[in-house]
């Protein structure tokens, strides 16, 4: 039946109030809604591209750092990947990562990435104009071997080097070792062991009137342990890598470095952070955890305004002198040789331990004041046998008289 002109005025504005306070009851949600959008736009985005894999120590590390650095930027969103190129690292292995991030990512657009280590960066180089055409900042950190040439023809990149540092190593080794003649090597024949003994060679010239150089290489992990158990008083272990042993079996540093530790007769020394932990003494380390935090730290100044290009790569590798209070002890070394601003971990957590230097400066002003109550007890009674003897003689000479 046709609806009336009276009907159809009364279900329109019946449909009219509905819409009407539809619209009222959406507003606030609306109004957040585009509140959340506004605040989107303040907020930074930065993709964090590792080159290793999660649980790998030195990857761990460069993450905290950077996690660290950022901890009280809550506009700040971290997008964490992990290439895995331990694993593998060829060419198939990059392109389908490529393929993965570029469809993952293909709706996000990162302020700046940070690349960890050397494969990332080489990802990075080949790969960003394909992934973020719109070219965001590239800052790296634990880059080995740095030259310009790394990023030649890669524009808007900055970042902070990785590099050892052998010779502080051996003047460290031969202080604390004065009668030290020779030191052994560990090392592997695979593609880092060989740029590590290449550039460790490069650094000992300098000392071989001093030292004999042995490398313990081409051996299995138990000859490895059987051979570092013999070594005499005179000589001292450094640890360049061992991944593989002869046998064709890998190993992990968190693997490899507590057994050969455990068994060795002599100190291990070594040049990366996450060695220490494991077994070595300890020495001048590169610092992943302070790569981590510089390479966040140039991210900062990008993000608030300053051009990556005025930026200039950090070319002093942060290491720091870094021990092992347990391997100290082991091998009665003594923390006063020690060189000064060093990081010292597994101390002991006793009262006495902690507060010594304070108990010693207590104790110190106890027995001074002891002391210091005895001389004038000595004084007093001096003074009063003094006083004595003078009002003896008084009294002897006025019954004189």
């Amino acid at each position: 039946m046709p609806l009336s002109s009276f009907q159809k005025y009364k279900y329109n504005s019946i449909c009219y109030s509905i819409l009407a306070f539809y619209l009222f009851l959406t507003l606030p949600v609306n109004a957040n809604v585009t509140e959340q959008l506004e605040n989107n736009t303040n907020k930074k985005y930065i993709l964090v591209l590792n080159s290793y894999n999660k649980g790998y120590k030195w990857t761990d590390n460069e993450v905290q750092g950077i996690e660290d650095a950022f901890s009280n930027d809550q506009g700040v969103i971290l997008h964490i990947e992990y290439m895995d190129t331990k694993v593998s690292n060829d060419e198939h292995h990059f392109s389908t990562l490529k393929n993965l991030y570029q469809y993952k990512y293909k709706s996000f657009k990162f302020d700046a990435i940070i690349s960890t280590d050397d494969d990332a960066l080489k990802f990075l180089r080949q790969y960003r104009s394909d992934l973020f055409p719109y070219n965001p900042s590239v800052i790296f950190c634990g880059v080995n071997n740095f030259n310009k040439n790394k990023i030649s023809g890669f524009n808007n990149v900055t970042g902070v080097t990785e590099a050892n540092d052998f010779v502080s190593n051996i003047e460290l080794i031969l202080k604390l070792h004065p009668k030290l003649k020779k030191l052994y090597v560990i090392n592997d024949k695979l593609t880092t062991g060989k740029s590590l003994k290449l550039s460790f060679n490069n650094s000992i010239s300098q000392y071989l009137d001093r030292l004999d150089v042995i490398y313990l290489q081409d051996l299995s992990m138990q000859q490895l342990k059987k051979k570092v158990s013999e070594l005499t008083n005179d000589s001292v272990v450094f640890y360049l890598s061992f991944f593989q042993d002869t046998d064709g079996h890998t190993y992990t540093p968190k693997e490899a470095i507590p057994q050969i530790s455990k068994s060795a007769s002599v100190p291990i020394y070594g040049s990366v952070d996450y060695m220490l932990e494991y077994g070595i003494v300890g020495g001048m380390l590169k610092n992943s955890y302070n790569q981590g935090q510089i390479a966040a730290k140039l991210t900062k100044k990008i993000l608030n305004g300053t051009h990556v290009n005025d930026v200039p790569v950090v070319l002093n590798s942060p290491n720091q002198y870094m021990f092992d209070y347990k391997q100290l002890q082991r091998f009665d070394l003594s923390q006063s040789q020690l060189p000064k601003d060093f990081v010292l971990i597994n101390e002991p957590q006793t009262f006495y331990y902690k507060y010594k230097y304070i108990i010693f400066m207590v104790l110190a002003i106890f027995i001074t004041l002891l002391i210091y109550i005895q001389i004038l007890l000595s004084n007093i009674r001096k003074r009063v046998r003094a006083e004595k003897c003078a009002e003896k003689r008084l009294l002897a000479l006025l019954g004189h008289k």
